[in-house]
């Protein structure tokens, strides 16, 4: 909770480091917290009002945290004497996270670098593990109600209106064939 905190402190802070435990504490509770607040839109989608404001509320919240998030992801790369640049190896469709992945997973550089001196950690090692489990279980949580949500959908939508939509999309006539 206190990597949470101190990553959005320094929400616009693009030029100090951050140790490695500290932006995974960000990430993995950012994730919970998205995770569980799409679960309970998607579980309350039903109910009219309530589930679309909870959906709006996922997205402001999703949106409100990039600035963060970037921030955060810049100060990671400084820990590891890499500029916050190298950031943009993410727009190299299908290879350019891996790079990334690797420094976000480094450890950081035990002496004073380019960017500033060393940082020490804020959350201790058990939060992360938990931090990461509790994450695994809502992914799971949230994948298993996407999936009875899609399978309820698809029960509901029979093959003649699934012709029609086609049509309609493509504006040609799809003939019916058994």
């Amino acid at each position: 909770m206190q990597a949470y905190i101190l990553a959005l402190k320094n929400a616009f802070n693009f030029s100090d480091r951050l140790s490695r435990a500290d932006y995974w504490g960000f990430v993995l509770l950012n994730m919970i917290i998205s995770l569980v607040l799409s679960a309970v839109a998607i579980l309350l989608m039903d109910v009219g009002l309530v589930g679309g404001l909870l959906s709006l509320a996922s997205s402001l919240y999703s949106l409100a945290l990039i600035i963060p998030g970037l921030a955060a992801a810049v100060r990671r790369l400084h820990d590891v004497d890499k500029s916050g640049w190298l950031l943009l190896l993410v727009l190299i469709p299908v290879i350019g996270w891996i790079p990334l992945l690797y420094w976000f997973l480094k450890r950081g550089s035990a002496s004073d670098n380019t960017y500033g001196s060393v940082v020490k950690a804020v959350t201790p090692r058990n939060t992360l593990w938990m931090l990461l489990a509790a994450a695994f279980v809502m992914m799971i949580i949230v994948g298993s109600q996407q999936s009875a949500l899609l399978e309820s959908e698809l029960e509901n939508y029979d093959e003649t209106m699934m012709l029609e939509e086609l049509e309609g999309l493509t504006g040609v006539e799809i003939e019916e064939t058994r």
